[in-house]
């Protein structure tokens, strides 16, 4: 019978989990081993692996890490909070599970506006974004092809044209 470790009971995965390298406890961390240790590592990669296994996504909702913070928004969790996040990576995670859309429409932030339009939300308004990959997503869900034709930036036509 194998003897209980600092984490578990496999002696080589424990030393992963106290390497000094962190491509080491990531490792551990897709193993789910030890992740009650690594969800306070040091290293931002390592937390967003915790945060991928979905451990401790209630204390990882508050990361300082912003990809962390996404990680956790793709587990449909603390939207409600990762919804005004200050970076725009991790509001694009939350319009991508489909949440706040309503708020997310009118971001700053182009690229949110395009996870907006991806999802099929408010394409009335999004048609008229001034970014033209916002309007290819809108393009690329059939809406409005018959203004997008016409549209000045190439790329958006072909998208009509491939659709």
């Amino acid at each position: 019978m194998p003897k209980f470790r600092k984490y578990g009971t496999d002696r080589r995965m424990d030393a992963l989990v106290d390497s000094e390298d962190w491509v080491d406890r990531r490792t551990a961390a897709e193993q789910r081993y030890g992740l009650e240790k690594l969800i306070n590592d040091e290293d931002f990669d390592v937390r967003r692996e915790v945060a991928i296994q979905g451990y401790g996504l209630d204390r990882l909702v508050n990361d300082k890490g912003k990809y962390v913070r996404s990680a956790v928004a793709k587990h449909n969790y603390g939207l409600d909070i990762l919804i005004n996040d200050k970076d725009p990576y991790v509001r694009d995670a939350v319009a991508r599970q489909g949440y706040g859309l309503d708020i997310l429409v009118s971001d700053k932030n182009a690229c949110v506006r395009q996870a907006v339009a991806v999802q099929g939300y408010c394409l009335d308004v999004l048609i008229n974004d001034k970014e033209w990959f916002v309007r290819a997503a809108v393009a690329r869900h059939g809406y409005g092809l018959n203004i997008l034709i016409k549209d000045k930036d190439k790329d958006v036509r072909d998208e009509v044209t491939d659709y």
